[in-house]
């Protein structure tokens, strides 16, 4: 080549060997070295990069994400369970269902037809951008020349449900110089139809239309998504027509998940025991979208989950209604009145004790709060959109209407009562009725900083018997944690209230022991380590921490000249305190020490045993509570039974 006539003539080259070029290409042109042709991997490359622009969660209301922290729950994709159920028949001729588990490699490999029901939430997007990336692999677009292509409900719209026009928009969208390479008759196409129970009733007669005609077509393969199979309707089809259940997580997928998103591993640990004994999870669906927010907020605030109860569902919720579009005469009710909607049916229901209605009183109740505001609901169908597309309602076979949660309820109507009916008086009253205790905590978790709520809740709850005295301690456990920025002197009156009532509470089970019923001859022990687990378990959160530490050294300073032998209620209010601490949760063991070494503990039969109890059951390593100490306290057991 040097020597060619034509180079010779010139001064001004220069040869790039290997090293050279392969440093350029790296620099400029990364993609050269992967698999497959020019037009698919620049088609990859864009829908890649639409996916992570389209990420549901990116803007939520309590955290903002980082690129990075997309990118990271982008990655963390946990397979899903899929199964289809089918009929079949046994020997006696009758019918039986079979449950067949189906993969995403199933659903990519197969040439049939698939509709996936999944609750909101459940990932059915995540996994239709599996599909889709897992469709893009280079050499099968190449060779099989397929397309993979998401089809975006407005679009469908702006084209009148026009299905193959609104592929090639698509197409054009996202490769716009290199659409002119994609030979529409060569190719085929898997169209993914997210969600397509948004649309109205008459848009998804005629999108249906749309599918069946196309699915006569071989050059189209289908995969749609769902919240309910009822919803659609297609016909039958040349190819099978598939239909798939999206589970919702189990315990071993949660765990999975949350250890796989804290690099961590102890501070993931730490969050999968809160989840289990916090009994968040059964006033929530298990859903990937509920397990994300959790984990976001813990990551964020460290915080345990009931102080950041109302931070979850507010996002939860937001997310739900922010996809659930509602047609007016003149506008599109926007998010905060949807939830005003639902806040002001739900305060109703709460009041009523109703916990389902009929869905005629349901519309007419939505007409009344909305007509005022000059919104008409029009049609009885954007009632049912209402109830079937937000996944907060239902509506069963009976046309009763209620909550899918009874937490949705509780959320809803301490959002009425804090920003529309400011009665919290109503919560006071009604503090020892579970619902209304939990509408409180929420309604606590809104402000987060409310000393007034506290004095006026001590003074006017309802404190009168066994019952009471069990409950509020719950209750105000959880509300002093959902006001974690109160002030601390504030939140130790709910502390100091609540270990009153768990000794009132001891005095009355002792005496109960001595009548007939279900307390009768029960051993002290017992009683104790029952209040015991009580207390510990609505009180062990960092956000109490300081508090706890704090009421410990102020009984200690006020009852300094009454710490000796046979004080009980000072010592079991400071042993109550002591093992919370130094619960599983805290950590925290100085104070438990401590007591130990004083003799308002260890000259007390019933204290020394709980004690050992304790230090058994929670199987704290001697390494924060010495050989020493627990000699001193199996000594004084021995002492006390020869006694």
């Amino acid at each position: 080549i040097s020597k060619s006539p034509e180079l010779r003539s010139h001064s001004n080259y220069k040869f790039w060997w290997n090293e050279k070029l392969i440093e350029y290409i790296d620099k400029f042109y990364p993609d050269f070295w992967l698999p497959g042709d020019f037009l698919s991997k620049q088609y990859k490359k864009a829908v890649v990069n639409s996916i992570r622009t389209e990420f549901e969660i990116k803007e939520l209301s309590v955290t903002k994400l980082s690129d990075t922290r997309v990118q990271k729950l982008m990655d963390l994709f946990i397979t899903p369970r899929l199964m289809e159920i089918s009929p079949v028949k046994d020997p006696r001729l009758k019918k039986k269902l079979k449950r067949t588990r189906v993969t995403i490699e199933d659903i990519i490999e197969s040439k049939d037809h698939f509709v996936i029901e999944g609750d909101p939430g459940s990932g059915k997007s995540r996994l239709v951008n599996k599909l889709i990336c897992d469709l893009l692999e280079s050499s099968r677009m190449t060779k099989q020349k397929l397309f993979p292509v998401k089809v975006k409900l407005p679009n469908l719209r702006k084209n009148n449900f026009d299905i193959e026009k609104t592929v090639r928009d698509e197409l054009s969208h996202l490769i716009p110089d290199e659409v002119g390479l994609v030979d529409f008759e060569e190719f085929s196409f898997v169209v993914f139809l997210d969600s397509i129970d948004d649309l109205y009733k008459e848009e998804l007669e005629i999108l249906s239309k749309q599918i069946n005609s196309l699915m006569k077509n071989t050059k189209y393969r289908f995969v749609v998504t769902v919240r309910s199979l009822e919803n659609i309707n297609f016909e039958k089809s040349p190819r099978k027509i598939r239909e798939l259940y999206l589970q919702n997580f189990n315990a071993r997928e949660i765990e999975r998940f949350v250890l796989k998103y804290f690099e961590d591993l102890n501070r993931g640990q730490r969050l999968i025991n809160v989840l289990k004994e916090s009994n968040i999870l059964e006033k929530l669906p298990t859903t990937p979208l509920t397990i994300t927010l959790i984990s976001l907020l813990y990551e964020d605030t460290d915080y345990e989950i009931p102080a950041t109860l109302t931070d979850i569902y507010d996002d939860f919720v937001s997310i739900l209604l922010g996809k659930l579009e509602v047609r007016t005469k003149t506008q599109l009710i926007d998010l905060e009145l949807k939830k005003r909607v639902f806040a002001c049916i739900a305060y109703q229901m709460l009041e009523k004790k109703e916990f389902e209605i009929k869905k005629g009183e349901f519309a007419i109740r939505i007409r009344s709060y909305l007509s005022p505001k000059g919104i008409t609901l029009a049609e009885e169908e954007d009632i049912l959109r209402f109830i079937g597309n937000s996944g907060i309602l239902y509506i069963d076979h009976n046309e009763m209407v209620g909550f899918k949660h009874l937490s949705f309820l509780e959320y809803f109507a301490s959002f009425e009562l804090f920003y529309v009916n400011p009665n919290y008086e109503q919560l006071i009253k009604n503090f020892n009725d579970v619902n209304w205790q939990n509408a409180a905590i929420f309604y606590a978790g809104i402000s987060k900083d409310m000393p007034w709520f506290v004095e006026e809740l001590i003074n006017g709850m309802p404190n009168e018997n066994l019952r009471d005295w069990l409950i509020n301690v719950g209750g105000m456990g959880y509300l002093s944690q959902a006001l974690y920025m109160t002030d601390v002197e504030d939140r130790i009156k709910l502390i100091s209230k609540s270990l009153e009532n768990t000794v009132v509470a001891f005095r009355r089970l002792k005496d109960l022991t001595g009548e007939l019923g279900p307390y009768y001859k029960m051993p002290l022990h017992i009683i104790g380590a029952i209040l015991v687990f009580w207390f510990n378990m609505n009180f062990r959160s960092v956000t109490l921490a300081h508090c706890l530490e704090r009421l410990y050294e102020d009984h200690l300073r006020a009852n300094a000249n009454s710490l000796g032998a046979g004080n009980f209620e000072i010592a079991f209010k400071l042993f109550l305190i002591a093992t919370t601490l130094a619960s599983e949760y805290l950590n925290r063991y100085e104070k438990l020490n401590d007591l130990i070494e004083r003799d308002c503990f260890l000259k007390d039969p019933l204290l020394i045993v709980l004690g050992d109890m304790f230090l058994d059951i929670q199987e704290i390593d001697k390494e924060y509570v010495s050989d020493e100490k627990r000699k001193k306290i199996k000594n004084e057991i021995k002492r006390f039974k020869k006694l």
